[in-house]
């Protein structure tokens, strides 16, 4: 129940703040972050090859697991987001748009701030600690949702997104 509720209150706040900023912005900073998230969503894929879920069902988990996998996925994440800084300048250049190339090397960096925090949360659900889970989401949801109205009130544009996702990995 808290899992359903956390979800639903936390699209709900990205709901509005998603109504407020298409009002601040341009379509086409949408579109940008748009270009950029399907880049991430393909390589995010490698992020995680299912050691998470080892650890949730494994009965005996001791430190030293929780540090592998915290440590591997850092390293996989720090080589993502290498890969994908320094390829910034090709897929602008992919998608005819060299807007694309500073925004893309802002961004790499979401791969660590994920990579950061995903054992402990394995640890929170391996726990059932949904409603912590659920109260954390929902506070970076609204925390970053801030973040990117008070950036696009002050004319930010399209880094007005990509602050609100770093904020909301963070």
């Amino acid at each position: 129940m808290w899992d359903f509720l956390g979800k639903i209150s936390s699209q709900g706040v990205g709901f509005i703040v998603t109504v407020i900023l298409a009002r601040l912005l341009e379509p086409s900073d949408f579109g940008l972050v748009a270009m950029i998230m399907v880049v991430v969503g393909m390589a995010q894929v490698f992020t995680d090859i299912g050691l998470g879920g080892a650890l949730i069902q494994k009965q005996n988990v001791t430190q030293a697991h929780y540090s592998s996998v915290f440590y591997f996925n850092i390293l996989v994440a720090s080589c993502l987001s290498s890969i994908t800084f320094f390829s910034a300048c090709v897929i602008a250049n992919f998608f005819n748009n060299e807007k694309l190339t500073p925004l893309i090397e802002v961004i790499s960096f979401l791969f660590i701030l994920t990579a950061l925090g995903s054992v402990q949360t394995i640890k929170l659900r391996k726990h059932l600690k949904y409603s912590f889970i659920s109260k954390i989401n929902f506070a970076a949801a609204a925390l970053s949702g801030v973040v990117g109205v008070v950036c696009a009130l002050y004319n930010a544009g399209v880094w007005s997104l990509v602050a609100q996702i770093l904020t909301h990995s963070i």
